[in-house]
């Protein structure tokens, strides 16, 4: 069994360390107790299409629905420190191997894992409604949504210029730049332009991207960085690089939490235990990693107030 680590790959939602939730109010209007965190209705489909796709089942303890964070994984019935909550099949996650051959054979010595999901990412979503991927890409956040500090105006990263969160900012921007360049290598003569923009600029001389227009159709670099981001705060470590892992990636974020995915290469999936016992309807938390606030709000635009994880850098003088 190999254990796998978040590793910086998670999202971008604000949590607390509470696991507990209130039990059910009775309605002053009904006698049917009223769910204080109900099914995320738009996402009712979502397992039933997961667990065909895998071929298995996924869960029997969770559901979805909405906290005041977003997305969230909630307990259908109550659990066990120690339950298995929910097991993904490697088939059923969105990894490096999931694009099309003829890419994968031109990207695999140039471009790290992370772009490389994010290039599968950017493919199934040509496809729209008609793609496999569909039910799941449709519950990614739009570009407007991404909370991270690389989406940040130049005016906004101003306002932190001199943190560590700044500079780790800057460089975060110059290497999905320089993702994307090796994608599209002219890029790099307008560089310049992106250090604090997204700017819609349509790149005009083909390489990857638009070497095949009949997967990728036409990308722009915001497009890629969306797609970059998405990955990285998605996404889990796994024998394959990184992969994204649905139904998992709604799990948010608890400092304290000691629950991590674990990938077992024999059984050929990826499971999550539970740390702690959950009543019914309460919110299900893992680990993202033992992360500072800088990198917390980097990657996944929050952070967490008494962060047990946080560090303090200190310049020292020449």
């Amino acid at each position: 069994m190999l254990l796998s680590t978040p590793s910086r790959y998670r999202r971008r939602l604000f949590t607390v360390s509470l696991r507990f939730s209130a039990k059910s109010n009775i309605s002053s209007s009904s006698s049917q107790a009223k769910l204080l965190n109900p099914p995320d209705e738009d996402c009712r489909g979502f397992l039933p299409w997961l667990e065909e796709k895998a071929g298995a089942e996924i869960s029997t303890k969770l559901y979805i629905g909405k906290s005041s964070y977003g997305r969230s994984l909630f307990a259908s019935q109550h659990i066990q420190r120690g339950d298995c909550i929910l097991k993904v099949p490697f088939k059923a996650q969105i990894a490096p191997d999931n694009l099309p051959r003829d890419v994968k054979v031109i990207l695999v010595d140039e471009v790290d894992h992370v772009s490389m999901v994010a290039v599968a990412i950017l493919a199934e979503t040509k496809h729209g409604k008609d793609s496999r991927w569909a039910p799941y890409i449709s519950c990614f956040p739009r570009l407007e949504e991404m909370n991270s500090t690389v989406f940040w105006s130049e005016d906004e990263l101003n306002m932190i210029y001199g943190s560590t969160v700044y500079e780790e900012t800057i460089k975060q921007k110059f290497i999905i730049r320089d993702a994307f360049s090796k994608i599209r290598p002219d890029v790099s003569s307008i560089s310049s332009l992106y250090q604090f923009g997204m700017g819609r600029i349509s790149i005009t001389t083909p390489e990857v991207l638009e070497t095949f227009p009949e997967v990728f159709g036409s990308i722009l670099y915001e497009d890629f960085m969306h797609a970059y981001a998405l990955v990285k705060s998605r996404a889990w470590e796994c024998p394959k690089g990184v992969s994204l892992i649905p139904f998992a990636d709604f799990l948010n974020h608890d400092g304290f939490s000691e629950a991590i995915v674990v990938n077992d290469e024999e059984k050929q999936e990826s499971e999550v235990t539970a740390d702690c016992n959950y009543a019914p309807e309460g919110e299900v938390r893992i680990s993202y990693g033992k992360l500072a606030n800088a990198t917390l709000m980097l990657d996944f635009g929050f952070t967490i107030q008494h962060n047990i994880h946080d560090q303090v850098h200190l310049a020292s003088e020449q």
